[in-house]
């Protein structure tokens, strides 16, 4: 996953920020989601801390996962 400072950084009404821990919080509970199911789980969950809040930064998420067999490594 990577992403701005404008994701972590966003402000709710009330002036608190996202920040880390919260985000953290939702990859967790996201652990088995697809990628995409990660990244609108994420979105969705700052939209609902902001409320619609006027932001100052803009916030970029990219979420990707790696499909394979667990365990193999590829030829020396």
């Amino acid at each position: 996953m990577l992403y701005t400072d404008g994701l972590v950084e966003a402000y709710g009404p009330d002036e608190q920020r996202y920040g880390q821990e919260r985000l953290k919080e939702i990859v967790r509970l996201q652990n088995g989601a697809d990628a995409d199911r990660m990244r609108q789980s994420i979105l969705s969950d700052l939209e609902t801390f902001t409320r619609g809040f006027s932001q100052k930064d803009d916030v970029t998420l990219v979420v990707m996962k790696v499909a394979g067999k667990g365990g193999e490594r590829g030829g020396d």
